[in-house]
């Protein structure tokens, strides 16, 4: 699974576009040219003051300037050019901002000093980063391919004030967007040292409240930087928007990765209050699941009229995106794939209550680096109940015919299981409401495969295989079968 492969949404480039960076030693520099300019502005008043009034007062009595009254001007009009550029100078000593841009980060001037012509470092040069160090000493290291930025974090105006950088850095640079352990350090080192109430401006106290009113009413989705459930929970990316349901990438307790799911109430209607009570209901359930193999819910939680549900975030590729970049898997690869993912949906169905899923597909589907299968997304399971009718969920391309009239069973999983194998081994997406023909598109591929697959994927829920306990069965039995047979090739055109 790869969250981090959109950007933020523009209104939060907006708000976190400048950082207040400002290290010590550069303070005092600014209050040493504060003082020299003071001085300096004062010197050049009084001396050419008193030189210009020498000067008109010749002038007006009809004498010549003579060369000690030239000379005087002069010197006003040297130190005059002279405090100007001190406090052109000051100036740029005054700036204190990190400013995300679309092109890369814009340094302040006392970072640009130590790298002339280099005031922008463009996304693509930025090669990692980390944290060296510990609570006040730490220091977030930008390595790049010329040189290595080292920015202290006690520099930065508040510790939120750097988180904010660094998710904003991450969001932007394509290099780091995999890469969350900084994020990770800087909340388990100095997030150990609270942040007393008087440490905070009363700007921020202001704000915080404001945002606790106007949000309650909103319809629009969190931003990266707000925070939720008393702080326990931080938004680092927002993953999808649409309609009332969103998806982010958040902290949980400051030093896990998690993923947040949101469910707004628009209304306060009897079919919203229903709504809310089946969620939470759902909820309670799946808390008590506990399989490897599942994105485990930690947690679910209301807040300003809206409903949230907190998942384990696994750590790897989605299906969708191993077959779109390496094309499909070879036989056996995508059998020991599907025969995982059923062992995982007969833990689902053997569960008391049982538990459909019915949103099985390559996207929610998620493999590690061992090659472990993980299922996500657990945003429209629900328990079953015989004749039971809800709302229509799922990507259409793996829905079983039922789904498009908000009913569901068993072999609604079971349906989406066939269409994620056929997608494994052609490299194709199956084509809805039609059943998966693998013999087809791979005339080589065995009998009872193509015969499993399509049996599975019938129209009619009443034809198909019975149980997940009987497909995973057959699916053991192609396995060995090939196994024996030594059909290890890829077989996908």
């Amino acid at each position: 699974m790869d969250p981090s492969n959109k950007r933020l949404p523009k209104s939060s480039e907006e708000k976190f576009r400048t950082f207040k960076y400002q290290p010590a030693n550069i303070k005092h520099l600014q209050l040493f040219g504060l003082t020299v300019c003071s001085v300096i502005f004062l010197g050049t008043c009084i001396y050419a003051g008193s030189a210009a009034v020498g000067a008109v007062y010749e002038l007006a009595m009809w004498q010549y300037l003579y060369g000690d009254e030239i000379f005087l001007l002069c010197h006003a009009a040297v130190l005059s050019v002279i405090m100007v550029l001190s406090i052109y100078a000051t100036i740029y000593l005054l700036q204190d901002k990190l400013v995300a841009m679309p092109e890369g980060i814009k340094l302040p001037f006392h970072l640009q000093l130590f790298s002339p012509r280099k005031s922008i470092i463009p996304w693509s040069e930025i090669l990692s980063w980390d944290i060296d160090g510990q609570a006040k000493q730490a220091t977030l290291v930008i390595k790049t391919k010329k040189k290595n930025f080292r920015l202290r974090l006690s520099d930065f105006s508040t510790i939120d004030e750097c988180q904010r950088f660094m998710i904003q850095l991450r969001a932007q640079c394509p290099a780091l967007r995999d890469n969350f352990q900084p994020l990770l350090q800087l909340n388990s080192s100095l997030r150990s040292e609270p942040q007393s109430e008087g440490s905070r401006s009363y700007t921020e106290l202001w704000m915080e409240g404001l945002q606790s009113k106007v949000s309650s009413s909103s319809s629009t989705p969190l931003v990266a930087g707000d925070r939720l459930h008393n702080n326990r929970i931080q938004v680092l990316d927002v993953l999808s928007s649409a309609g009332l349901l969103a998806t982010y990438l958040c902290l949980y307790d400051h030093t896990r990765l998690v993923i947040l799911r949101e469910y707004r109430q628009l209304t306060n209607s009897t079919a919203a209050e229903k709504a809310l009570e089946m969620l939470h209901r759902e909820g309670e359930l799946l808390l008590k699941l506990n399989h490897p193999g599942l994105a485990k819910v930690l947690d679910i939680f209301d807040e300003q009229n809206r409903s949230y549900l907190v998942m384990e975030y696994k750590e790897g590729q989605t299906l969708k995106e191993i077959v779109t970049v390496g094309g499909p898997a070879s036989l056996e690869l995508a059998l020991d794939w599907i025969i995982e993912l059923a062992r995982i949906v007969q833990y689902l169905h053997h569960s008391d209550p049982i538990i459909i899923h019915r949103d099985i597909t390559p996207e929610n589907i998620v493999v590690n680096k061992d090659n472990q299968i993980s299922l996500i997304d657990f945003g429209t399971a629900n328990r079953f109940s015989s004749g039971s009718t809800g709302t229509v969920v799922g990507k259409t391309s793996y829905m079983a015919p039922e789904q498009f009239k908000g009913k569901f069973s068993e072999q609604t999983d079971l349906y989406s299981l066939a269409c994620v194998a056929y997608f494994l081994v052609t490299g194709r997406e199956p084509i809805a409401l039609i059943p998966c023909a693998l013999k087809a598109i791979l005339p080589q591929i065995p009998e009872n495969l193509d015969k499993l697959i399509s049996k599975t994927t019938s129209q009619n829920p009443s034809t198909r295989t019975t149980s997940i306990d009987a497909f995973l069965d057959e699916l053991k039995l192609i396995r060995s079968t090939i196994a024996l047979q030594g059909m290890s090739k890829n077989v996908g055109c």
